[in-house]
């Protein structure tokens, strides 16, 4: 509870508690202090007193209180298990994740006393609730260095019947998690925070597949300076994703070896317009044994 008072709150700008041989013990409005002159007599002074004590009690009722200190208040004890894309990606703990309660559709309010076991995933956390039948929804955020703090998910919904001035138990650990995407480009907010890019900036993908790959240890090369290494055959994409009208240019930087080929790189040179490129294609010569026979085709 916070209550600031001084005499002043009442308007009293002068008290005259009573004529003592001519002097008297007043208050005045500046800051609320109380005085007196030269010397009085403090039996009757004691009386005085005990009449400025009773003003005190008065304003003192009339303080309000701040919610978090009401007695009817319930503490619930939250707990639950992060995804292995919120523990292993960013490595998250206590200090940079925020977990907020949304309780019956309100404001998100901050979940006390986290703590997180980076090695599990588990967490707990505290808040207090009155009593009553509370639909709770939880909401992870990341407080990142470059971005602030970026919402990146939301659990579904579990209802908790908190009786008065009783801890209860919200256990999450097997509610839906859903990903938010803030800028709509079906890469959620995680997901580009993880790669280094903007979560509010909507971001496209340069990719496509390769095939014929038989050697290990190939790289490609996007703009001169963004490298993947290719394991073999599949689809491929570089991160992080980049922005709309963005101009690219993919190179095989380093050949497949063991055994050794020559790859070549179809339609590697575009620019992005408003969705993910997909038709960059990689085509690697077949090799039979250790022979090379030409390039590959998919019949």
């Amino acid at each position: 509870m916070n209550c600031l008072f001084r005499l002043s709150q009442i308007n009293i700008t002068h008290i005259s508690l009573a004529p003592i041989q001519h002097e008297h013990l007043y208050a005045t409005d500046n800051l609320g202090y109380i005085r007196y002159r030269k010397e009085i007599n403090f039996s009757t002074i004691k009386k005085y007193l005990l009449s400025l004590f009773t003003i005190f009690v008065l304003l003192l009722g009339g303080c309000s209180s701040d919610g978090d200190d009401d007695p009817a208040d319930s503490k619930i004890n939250i707990s639950g298990t992060m995804s292995n894309a919120l523990i292993d990606l960013l490595n998250l703990d206590q200090t940079n994740i925020l977990v907020e309660v949304i309780v019956n559709g309100g404001t998100p309010r901050a979940c006390g006393n986290l703590s997180v076991n980076t090695t599990s995933g588990t967490y707990t956390c505290s808040i207090a609730l009155p009593a009553g039948s509370q639909t709770l929804t939880l909401v992870y955020s990341v407080i990142d260095g470059t971005y602030g703090i970026v919402q990146v998910a939301e659990t579904g919904s579990l209802v908790v019947n908190v009786l008065e001035e009783q801890p209860a138990n919200a256990d999450f650990t097997t509610a839906t998690i859903t990903y938010d995407d803030d800028d709509t480009d079906s890469i959620s907010n995680l997901v580009e925070l993880n790669e280094g890019s903007d979560p509010e900036a909507t971001s496209y993908y340069v990719g496509g597949n390769v095939t014929g790959m038989v050697g290990t240890n190939a790289v490609l090369q996007m703009n001169a300076g963004n490298n993947l290494t290719i394991a073999g055959d599949g689809s491929f994409n570089f991160v992080p994703a980049v922005a709309d009208s963005t101009g690219y240019t993919v190179t095989v930087l380093t050949q497949p070896g063991s055994p050794s080929q020559t790859c070549t790189v179809n339609n590697g040179t575009g620019t992005v317009s408003g969705a993910n490129v997909t038709n960059i294609q990689i085509i690697c010569p077949c090799v039979i044994g250790f022979s090379l026979i030409g390039s590959c085709t998919l019949e």
